[in-house]
């Protein structure tokens, strides 16, 4: 993983985890989410799938609070399927449950969404 964030008091367990292509869209993501309150591990993978990174993944998915939530927050295209198709079966082998979170078609990534609402937010 080359990105790392954790929300939630010291020594608490994560009960969430969120895993995104990139470190901006993980932040942009984070900046947006609504359940950020809650003690939650944000990591990206900067794109790669080496099998470093699929191993450091399956152990991150054991420090997650049994029956909690991993967040796969991916773009909206082929890739994002690909990454889905990949994370799914092995956060459900570790007991969690897997989520899939992307934006709608008319933004590219976490980061676009991101962007428009602070246009928006901006223009009101």
């Amino acid at each position: 993983m080359l990105f790392r964030m954790r929300t939630g008091e010291k020594g608490e367990t994560p009960v969430r985890l969120v895993i995104g292509e990139s470190a901006i869209d993980v932040l942009s993501y984070a900046a947006m989410d609504p359940f950020n309150f809650e003690p939650s591990l944000y990591v990206s993978t900067g794109g790669g799938m080496s099998p470093e990174a699929l191993e450091e993944f399956r152990a991150l998915l054991g420090t997650i609070e049994a029956g909690g939530r991993v967040m796969i927050a991916v773009d909206c295209d082929a890739q994002g399927d690909r990454y889905e198709e990949i994370y799914a079966p092995m956060i459900r082998q570790a007991g969690l449950k897997p989520l899939r979170y992307s934006p709608s078609a008319r933004d590219k990534d976490w980061n676009a969404v991101l962007q428009r609402r602070a246009r928006q937010d901006v223009a009101a």
